[in-house]
């Protein structure tokens, strides 16, 4: 489980698609009708940006 969320914060990016307003408090905080997301490949290798500087 661990190794799946590692891969989808660092090679994918995600937006919540809808807004829900309802939530459920048992035993913690949920979305009532789950949450849906949209999830796309970044195009960038393992999440890192290459920053260069101009005359370096």
């Amino acid at each position: 489980m661990l190794v799946l969320l590692h891969r989808l914060v660092t090679a994918y990016r995600w937006e919540i698609v809808g807004a829900s307003d309802e939530v459920e408090y048992s035993p913690f905080p949920v979305p009532r009708r789950g949450l849906s997301a949209k999830l796309w490949k970044e195009e960038m290798a393992m999440g890192c940006s290459v920053v260069t500087a101009a005359g370096a």
